[in-house]
């Protein structure tokens, strides 16, 4: 989980569709007056087409995307159209999620608090460090093994293995001296890394946090800057890495 910031709410949502809306919802529960196309597209938007809890990437690979309400429709039925209450889901987070109600059960909100501060990882397993992080690892299922363990491991090794080859390189080759071109194609495989822990890639959290840890990602930066190769544009990815990167131990 990242942090996310709200969007304006989309043109369509004026204040008295809402109020129409909202009021047809109290009258039949069973109408789904958030199913709209342009309320589901700035919410994908907003969260780069990812779950705001999980990082998958929605609206591929089966990958649903569901309106999240944070606070339960069930309970708060006024704020059913809130564009404050709204956030993009995958359908494994809105379905172990259900009806809890925050105000009873903490749950870390991806845009009021700031999720780093509530989880650590260790070896690809989400952690909590605060009664909320915990709660909320538990109740969204955030160490589902199939959904989300396994492909944050997946990519994460992918992430370690290049990092690998290409400190592999820099050790084997620059003995014998890089040429200019090989040492360009260094920078451009960290920065492609790099690049995939991004807001905006799915797990960015995961990938952001395994490359800053891993050990050959400080040599490979030392080789760049040794070589007067690391620029304001590698400086500013690994300062967003830096923003998403969560602590691997309490």
């Amino acid at each position: 989980m990242i942090r996310l910031v709200r969007t304006e709410p989309p043109v369509e949502m004026t204040a008295e569709w809402v109020e129409k809306q909202t009021a047809k919802f109290i009258l039949n529960k069973e109408l789904r007056v958030w199913n709209e196309s342009f309320l589901k597209k700035a919410l994908l938007q907003m969260s780069n087409y990812k779950c705001c809890y999980s990082e998958i990437r929605l609206q591929e690979e089966g990958k649903i995307m569901e309106v999240e309400h944070f606070l339960p429709k069930s309970v708060y039925s006024k704020q059913v159209l809130d564009w404050s209450n709204l956030l993009p889901s995958s359908r494994h987070c809105n379905n172990a999620k259900l009806e809890r109600d925050p105000n009873e059960h903490d749950i870390v909100h991806p845009i009021n608090d700031e999720p780093k501060e509530h989880f650590y990882l260790v070896d690809y397993i989400l952690r909590g460090r605060t009664k909320k992080g915990r709660r909320s690892v538990i109740i969204l299922k955030l160490n589902d093994v199939e959904h989300l363990v396994e492909p944050r491991r997946k990519i994460g090794l992918a992430v370690q293995g290049e990092l690998y080859k290409q400190f592999e390189k820099i050790d084997e080759l620059s003995a014998d001296g890089l040429t200019s071109d090989e040492k360009l194609r260094i920078v451009s495989a960290l920065e492609n890394l790099m690049i995939q822990g991004r807001a905006k890639e799915q797990y960015s959290a995961t990938v952001a946090t395994v490359l800053l840890t891993d050990p050959h990602f400080s040599l490979i930066k030392n080789f760049i800057m040794s070589n007067d190769l690391w620029s304001d544009e590698l400086q500013l990815l690994e300062q967003e890495l830096t923003n998403l990167r969560l602590d691997t131990a309490p």
